[in-house]
């Protein structure tokens, strides 16, 4: 009985499958009824991991989208469906040479799959990253002979010509006009062709961007380049970005950055001081000259510039760490908390600064529940910080503070085994 029910509760999940994102809440249930009543119902169990790793796909979490999808190739290895949603999770996760192989596999196998424009879309792109236009070329052909044309494959065949040398770049920039969704895409491509020596490229990619985001997106690709330590990358992009817009505010702190990535402290000091003296109130020149100050152990004074900073409108978590930490040096812990008022971001750094920063409120306040996340949330933040990052002057306000959060824990563990 219970067997014949797992038949029918899979029947109506795959209806409610049909009917898409709207359907697809009671097919997750249904298939869990569908296992429930049939344990040695594979396919019940495949199609609810396939449905769960889609969920994780839809709120950016890639990787868990694979785990989740090889998990239902397991129990179901034949379901060409999620193989070729595997390619497309692999793709979003950058694992660009592995997803090409699984949806070439796919697209050769299934014909229905073969009228998903994502698994082109896909497969095309991760042929472009790998440096390979010429076959991205020719994929994306097969696609529009099968009837599968859109402004994002389109895109993506700009993207390849370009590569190739035989395009002006101007059906791009109408392209783009009309598909504003594949600007970050197109940001990556230009970088990916930068980092590959292919400056001629970036800097087309780079002019057919619309104006009113060309210089925001440089420096977007400058900073990824900058995090990849490739600074050869990041000054051709830096010197395309004074071209096309000469005595820019952000073309200045940029060189301040690669000042500093190269070890030149004071020289990147020198740079965000006139930036900033230049444009007065500029929150992003007041934080650019904050860090290179940091990057030359001058604390104290990168306190005070973050603090300006935040007054202009920063949100950076580097800043809000830093300048913690130094009210709660000066016993100033009411001003610290202030500090937090207001949601902050950033990189590694500036998380490890900021959580760090928290934590050691949190112990102050003996909320160690909190404290004990926050520590847990600053070390993982420490662990991303580049390597070479960790042994220079930028951290060094960092360590101490790291060395007091672990004194905290010490003292409260200590005291709660007493208490014991």
């Amino acid at each position: 009985m219970r067997v014949s029910l797992g038949v029918i509760f899979f029947a109506l999940a795959h209806g409610f499958l049909y009917l898409g994102r709207a359907g697809n809440f009671a097919a997750v249930r249904l298939l869990r009824l569908a296992a429930w009543a049939n344990p040695r119902h594979h396919r019940a169990r495949a199609w609810s991991l396939y449905l769960s790793a889609l969920r994780a796909m839809e709120s950016g979490e890639p990787e868990a989208s694979v785990k989740l999808l090889r998990e239902a190739l397991k129990e179901a290895p034949g379901e060409t469906p999620i193989r070729g949603n595997l390619g497309i999770a692999l793709t979003m996760a950058g694992r660009h040479q592995e997803a090409a192989q699984v949806l070439r596999g796919v697209l050769k196998e299934d014909t229905d799959v073969r009228q998903d424009p994502q698994v082109w879309r896909a497969l095309a792109w991760c042929l472009i990253r790998t440096g390979q236009p010429a076959e991205a070329t020719r994929v994306l052909s097969d696609a529009a002979e099968r009837g599968l044309r859109s402004p994002d494959l389109q895109i993506l065949g700009e993207f390849a010509l370009l590569a190739l040398g035989n395009s002006t770049g101007e059906p791009l920039e109408r392209l783009l006009r009309s598909r504003p969704r594949m600007l970050p895409l197109t940001l990556e491509f230009g970088e990916t062709e930068a980092a590959a020596g292919r400056l001629g490229v970036a800097r087309e990619v780079v002019r057919r961007l619309p104006a009113h985001i060309r210089e925001d997106g440089l420096r977007i690709m400058v900073g990824s380049r900058l995090n990849a330590a490739d600074l050869t990358a990041a000054q051709a992009l830096t010197e395309l970005l004074e071209q096309i817009s000469p005595g820019s505010i952000d073309a200045r702190l940029l060189r301040s950055e690669l000042a500093a990535h190269r070890g030149m402290y004071q020289k990147a000091v020198d740079i965000a001081l006139a930036a900033a003296e230049a444009d007065p109130g500029n929150a992003r020149a007041l934080h650019q000259l904050g860090l290179s100050l940091l990057y030359a152990g001058q604390t104290e004074d990168a306190a005070k510039q973050f603090s300006l900073a935040m007054a202009a409108g920063s949100g950076s978590a580097l800043a809000g760490g830093v300048v913690a930490l130094q009210l709660l040096e000066a016993g100033r812990t009411d001003d610290a908390r202030k500090v937090f008022v207001h949601q902050r971001t950033g990189d590694a750094l500036a998380c490890a600064y900021a959580f760090s920063a928290q934590a050691l409120l949190m112990a102050g306040a003996g909320e160690w529940a909190e404290f004990d996340k926050l520590a847990e949330w600053a070390e993982e933040a420490w662990k991303d910080i580049p390597e070479a990052l960790r042994t220079t002057a930028v951290t060094a306000p960092l360590i101490a503070a790291r060395a007091k959060v672990q004194e905290a824990r010490d003292g409260h563990e200590g005291g709660t085994h007493a208490d014991s």
